[in-house]
């Protein structure tokens, strides 16, 4: 089961390409985390759960670190008879002392964002006086893998239709750096100026790093590069979201919601930590996910893109739960190409 805490709205920085709607000041509070200990052993014993996977997410979700401290210390205190892992997503701007002490002391995998090169990265993601956040970032980042291991490092590298240009270079830059755990690069799927052209020069992009895998792993054996969507490996049929049923994201107020991309559109609420979990809207849900793209028969890889499985993001890119945004499509297709995918 995952539990995404969104732990505060606030963020620090101002990334232009933010997807993350309701940026106010709310905090989520102590009570809210007791009330949420009470609904996930609800749902573990309802699941039969073996795995607790704890995410926290925002805004900047170290602007409440207190909270962040506080949710671990009473998941352990429960000992549910399951395996904790706990996982927070951070611009890495924020690096007192005791901030790190919470990273150190609780948490299993960081995802900070770096979007690659100093000059990209610096390009969107601002603090609020315009500065870029490179500096401090990539700071953050190379104690975090000093201390915690490359293992418990993944970075996050976003990119759009002007940025894409670069994603080749950005992704050496990151692995030069000894980011080998994973490297994700991410692309904005909510930009409106991808075409064919940007589409073709991504594909050109991977191959560039496709090329630099292969010859990084074949000379450093001891340990291999891992670029999410580059590895056979990880390739797998999707399964039916379990948005709303294993998985929920609870907002400071107590809301709940089934996926990231729909925080705070309340057409998505599932239900709220007070009143529990909205049967109906659960069923909804269900019922939209085991619907199958009809635009999507005939193709090879129907099995084994994201488009198949998540309804949401298909919704807030097209306005239909079942036709894929053409550019999450032709993106998703070039992976597995890259992958030699065979079916």
């Amino acid at each position: 089961m995952q539990i995404v805490y969104w732990v505060t709205n606030e963020c620090n920085l101002s990334c232009s390409y933010c997807y993350v709607g309701d940026k106010g000041i709310d905090y989520m509070t102590n009570e809210i985390i007791d009330q949420s200990l009470v609904f996930i052993q609800e749902q573990l014993e309802a699941n039969n759960d073996e795995v607790l996977m704890v995410r926290f997410h925002g805004g900047e979700p170290m602007l409440n670190h207190h909270l962040i401290k506080y949710v671990c210390n009473q998941i352990r205190m429960k000992c549910w008879d399951v395996r904790l892992y706990f996982e927070v997503t951070t611009n890495g701007t924020i690096d007192s002392e005791e901030v790190m002490a919470v990273f150190f002391d609780n948490i299993d995998e960081v995802s900070i964002s770096l979007d690659g090169t100093k000059d990209i990265h610096d390009r969107y993601r601002i603090d609020q006086k315009g500065k870029g956040s490179y500096d401090r970032a990539i700071a953050t980042a190379l104690k975090l893998k000093e201390t915690m291991g490359s293992e418990a490092i993944r970075i996050r590298m976003t990119f759009d239709a002007d940025t894409v240009y670069y994603l080749a270079e950005g992704v050496i830059h990151l692995a030069e750096l000894g980011f080998f755990s994973t490297i994700v690069p991410a692309a904005d799927s909510f930009d409106k100026r991808w075409s064919n052209e940007t589409v073709s020069i991504y594909e050109h992009e991977c191959s560039k790093i496709k090329r630099y895998i292969e010859n990084k792993n074949y000379h450093h054996r001891s340990e291999k590069l891992c670029v999410a969507g580059f590895d056979i490996s990880e390739v797998r049929k999707k399964a039916t979201c379990d948005g709303g049923v294993t998985s929920f994201h609870i907002v400071p107020n107590g809301d709940i919601y089934p996926c990231t991309y729909v925080v705070n559109d309340k057409k998505f609420r599932i239900g709220n930590l007070d009143r529990g979990i909205i049967d109906d809207k659960i069923s909804d849900l269900m019922n939209v996910y085991q619907q199958s793209n009809d635009s999507c028969q005939g193709c090879a890889y129907i099995e084994f893109c994201i488009s198949t499985r998540c309804k949401l993001i298909n919704y807030k890119l097209t306005g239909d739960y079942h036709q894929p945004s053409p550019m999450l499509c032709h993106t998703e297709n070039i992976l597995l190409k890259m992958c030699e995918l065979t079916v």
